[in-house]
C-alpha cells in the first residue's frame, strides 16, 4: 500500500555487516561440514551440496557475488529465483538439505546477527507498508517495543533472501503475523514488494449506505471504505477489506468535514496568523487531520486513506 524507496548506502552497509561471516558459513559448507539432525532419532548426518551448488556457493565468496545478492534490487529477485528453480530447484523446497543449508549460512548465521534496530532506522517508515494501519516504531535498541521485520520473500522457501535489503520490510505483527502473511509465498499469493509499489496501485473511495442526518456520527457503518485501486493479493493476503470496513468513522468525520466548505478566506486567516506561520501544506494537514502530501504518507496511520478520501471530496486538490 505505501511504497518504500530504495536506499543503496543502507543496502551496501548491510552488505559490509554480514559479509565476513557469510563467507566463513558458506567456506564451511562447501567442505561439507554443515549437519542436520533427525526429528525422530537425533542422529546427525553431514550434508554434501552437489558440485553444481559447491560452483555456485563458491561463486558468492569470490568477485562481488554476495555484495550483489545482499544488494539485490526488489525487481531482481525473480530473476534470481527462476536461476535457482532452472539449475537448484531444492533450494526453494522447504525442509530438503539444500534448503536447510541455505537457511543456516543466510538465515541462522547471517539475518539472527544484523542489527535489526539500525536497520528499521535507515529504512525510516513510520507506518506499517503493508496496511498503513498501526506504527512500526521502534524506541531503543534495548527496548522490547519494537517492529516485525517481514521477510517479503519468506526465509522457509527463499533462504537465500534472509539478509538482502530489500527483503527486509519492516511491518506491523497484524500484517505479518499468522492469520496474515507470515510465510505466504509472493509468488503464489500474487503480492507485491513494497518497493515496487506504485502510487495508483491502491486508491480509497467510499459508499454511503445511510447516514442519520440528525446525528451523523451514531453510525460509523453507515458509510463504507472501499477500493478503487487494488491489487488482489494484498486484499486477500492482509485483509485490508475486512480491517478497513471497521475504519469507516474517519471517512465519516472527513465527508462532515467536507459540508463545512473550508473556503479561501479561512485557509488565508490561518496564513495571515500572527503568532504562527502556516505553509499551504500544513493549512491542507489541519483540515485533513492527516499528512497530505504523498511523500509524507508513511508518517502516520490511515494518511493514505485520508488522501484519498480528502480528494474526492475536495478537502484537499
Amino acid at each position: 500500500m505505501i511504497k518504500l524507496h530504495p536506499n543503496p548506502t543502507a543496502a551496501k552497509e548491510l552488505y559490509l555487516q554480514v559479509k565476513d561471516q557469510l563467507i566463513i558459513r558458506i567456506k564451511k559448507a562447501i567442505k561439507g561440514k554443515f549437519k542436520k539432525t533427525d526429528k525422530k532419532t537425533k542422529a546427525k548426518t553431514a550434508i554434501a551440496p552437489s558440485i553444481g551448488l559447491i560452483g555456485y556457493l563458491t561463486s558468492l565468496t569470490t568477485g562481488n557475488g554476495l555484495e550483489a545478492l545482499v544488494t539485490a534490487q526488489a525487481n531482481d529477485f525473480k530473476a534470481i529465483i527462476a536461476y535457482l528453480k532452472s539449475n537448484f530447484p531444492n533450494v526453494l523446497v522447504a525442509e530438503s538439505d539444500e534448503n536447510l543449508l541455505f537457511r543456516n549460512i543466510f538465515h541462522e548465521h547471517g539475518y539472527k546477527n544484523i542489527d535489526k534496530f539500525d536497520l528499521i532506522q535507515k529504512i525510516a517508515i513510520d507506518t506499517c507498508p503493508y496496511c498503513n494501519r498501526n506504527y512500526t516504531y521502534s524506541i531503543s535498541k534495548k527496548s522490547l517495543i519494537k517492529p516485525e521485520i517481514d521477510h517479503f520473500y519468506p526465509t522457509s522457501i527463499y533462504p537465500i533472501f534472509a539478509v538482502s535489503f530489500y527483503n527486509l520490510i519492516p511491518s506491523c505483527l497484524v500484517c505479518n503475523g499468522l492469520g496474515a502473511k507470515k510465510n505466504a509465498d509472493p509468488e503464489i499469493e500474487g503480492l507485491t514488494n513494497p518497493y515496487l509499489i506504485q502510487p495508483f496501485d491502491f486508491k480509497f473511495t467510499f459508499k454511503i449506505a445511510s447516514v442519520n442526518v440528525l446525528n451523523p456520527l451514531s453510525n460509523k457503518y453507515g458509510v463504507h471504505v472501499k477500493f478503487l485501486n487494488q491489487i488482489p493479493g494484498h486484499l486477500k493476503v492482509f485483509k485490508l477489506d475486512e480491517l478497513y470496513f471497521h475504519h469507516s468513522d474517519h471517512v465519516l468525520e472527513l465527508i462532515i468535514k467536507s459540508k463545512i466548505k473550508y473556503s479561501e478566506s479561512y485557509r488565508q486567516y490561518l496564513k495571515d496568523y500572527e503568532e504562527l506561520h502556516f505553509s499551504d501544506d500544513e493549512i491542507n494537514r489541519m483540515i485533513l487531520g492527516n499528512y497530505s502530501l504523498e511523500s509524507e504518507i508513511h508518517k502516520r496511520p490511515f494518511a493514505k486513506l485520508y488522501q484519498d478520501i480528502g480528494k474526492e471530496l475536495g478537502l484537499i486538490e
